[in-house]
């Protein structure tokens, strides 16, 4: 595997679950950056026990003030390990493994390539584009953004507009993670109207079609949300649909 260099209105809105499921739910998630680690890191710390599920995440999300060197994993690369681990757990049959990375300046054919080899090896993808802090900025957005046009830096300095997220540098702190709390669900009914616009037309508003040959066409999106639906912190309503002409993804 090779490492990836430097550090890496209409609608419901989802509801937060309350209770504990019968059996944990376990999930391997593999990471591409920093921001992603740290901030799944976190999701664990403040859910895991109240939603009964299990996080193995790889890298292993660094320790806070701590400055060793981050690698993280390019998009291919991310499926592999996630693969790996899935092969060596075969004996659990009810765990999940992700993949989650970002358009980033990933160029389409490597991405391509990393769906194709998720679907062989059955590993889920989480896909932002253009970054993770999309998903973060979600949060705290009025309504689906318009296109950044692929740049990872507009979105990252919109994020550093909000109040407490100024000094935000990668590296999702708990106290910057207690800003999300309570605005998942928020966050997760933009995110589905942002896939439910994808091109292909068929996608949304949980997830993109298995096949959709457009998904990195849709400028803004992020499809994050779906792992906090597979861990039970949100759950989507089953008429959870909306107006396409809401979307701002380009076509």
């Amino acid at each position: 595997m090779s490492p990836k260099k430097g550090a890496p209105q209409g609608q419901t809105a989802p509801r937060i679950r309350p209770g504990r499921s019968r059996r944990a739910k376990v999930l391997y998630i593999v990471c591409e950056g920093l921001t992603e680690c740290t901030y799944f890191g976190a999701l664990a710390d403040e859910f895991r026990d109240r939603h009964d599920f299990k996080l193995h995440i790889t890298p292993t999300p660094p320790k806070p003030g701590k400055t060793k060197k981050f690698n993280g994993y390019k998009p291919r690369s991310a499926v592999q390990e996630a693969a790996r681990q899935r092969r060596a757990q075969r004996g659990v049959t009810s765990a999940q493994f992700w993949a989650v990375f970002d358009k980033d300046d990933n160029p389409d054919a490597a991405l391509l390539a990393a769906y194709d080899l998720a679907r062989k090896e059955g590993v889920s993808v989480a896909f932002s584009h253009a970054c993770f802090e999309l998903w973060l900025l979600l949060h705290f957005a009025s309504g689906p953004p318009g296109g950044f046009g692929g740049e990872q830096k507009a979105i990252t300095r919109r994020l550093k507009q909000v109040k407490g997220w100024e000094g935000f540098e990668k590296h999702v702190t708990a106290q910057l993670f207690g800003t999300l709390l309570g605005k998942e669900g928020h966050a997760t009914k933009i995110a589905s109207r942002l896939v439910a616009g994808c091109p292909s037309e068929r996608c949304g508003p949980a997830e993109h079609a298995a096949d959709c040959s457009k998904r990195l066409m849709c400028d803004p999106s992020t499809d994050v949300h779906r792992i906090l639906l597979a861990l039970g912190v949100i759950s989507l309503p089953s008429a959870s649909t909306s107006p396409r002409s809401d979307n701002p993804c380009n076509a």
